[in-house]
């Protein structure tokens, strides 16, 4: 299985890799560190499963799920993983998008159930 990560932050997406990595070998990760660079890896690669933050700058994570929702190469499914997780009700626009939010920092054991 594909799977990629898009985070801003460099240094998150390398603990998202090495974790994984360890604890499912198995599944092939891709990381972006911005929105752009998540669709270019999007068109390129058979992308089953994405992780996106949702603060990113120029395009945020709500932004980049919409544009792949549109699109013929997007992921079958889609997660998103905020420090901002409290701000959703089950009301708000992304619930539509995603499967579920996760808190950040995530729980490895518990996005191993998502890859299931």
């Amino acid at each position: 299985m594909n799977i990629l990560f898009c985070d801003d932050e460099p240094d998150i997406l390398e603990l998202y890799l090495l974790e994984l990595e360890n604890l499912a070998p198995e599944h092939n990760y891709f990381m972006a560190t911005h929105a752009h660079m998540a669709l270019d890896i999007c068109k390129r690669e058979k992308i089953d499963i994405i992780f996106t933050d949702l603060e990113m700058p120029n395009m945020n994570g709500i932004q980049l799920l919409q544009k792949l929702k549109n699109q013929s190469f997007a992921p079958k499914k889609a997660y998103m993983i905020t420090g901002f997780v409290k701000n959703f009700d089950p009301s708000h626009e992304i619930h539509h998008l995603v499967e579920t939010v996760y808190p950040k920092p995530p729980n490895f054991e518990i996005l191993l159930g998502a890859l299931a």
